[in-house]
């Protein structure tokens, strides 16, 4: 495998690990567990920025497409979603009901919108 391949695939764990250590946060419930909640905050960081890795090595190094482009600025949307979303839902008092649904929604669409642009990117045969 080359470099490349293997950070997109690092990102894709590193993503879905992200998932379960939230949903292994919520189930604990409040307090929040420390231990765990800072696992799930370092794994969502070293997601961003191994994403942020990978789409500059591929924009630098492979004709990007239009929508691999497209969905690539989703995908960092959706991030600053889950990251803005997650600080609100840290604090003590509980925070409003939409940013608990965005937290909820956006890591799937995430996931979607990341697994397809990588796949329409290989597709065009990076």
């Amino acid at each position: 495998m080359r470099v490349l391949e293997v950070r997109m695939a690092v990102t894709g764990i590193l993503l879905l690990s992200t998932i379960v250590s939230g949903i292994i946060v919520s189930a604990l419930g409040r307090p929040l567990n420390t231990l765990v909640f800072t696992i799930h905050k370092l794994l969502a960081l070293a997601s961003f920025v191994l994403v942020v890795i990978v789409v500059y090595a591929l924009q630098r190094n492979y004709k990007i497409g239009g929508p691999v482009v497209f969905l690539i600025i989703i995908t960092g949307l959706l991030l600053l979603a889950l990251f803005l979303s997650g600080a609100f839902l840290s604090f003590e008092k509980p925070a409003h009901a939409v940013w608990l649904a965005i937290h909820r929604v956006a890591p799937l669409l995430t996931v979607v919108s990341a697994a397809l642009a990588v796949y329409l990117q290989l597709r065009t045969k990076i």
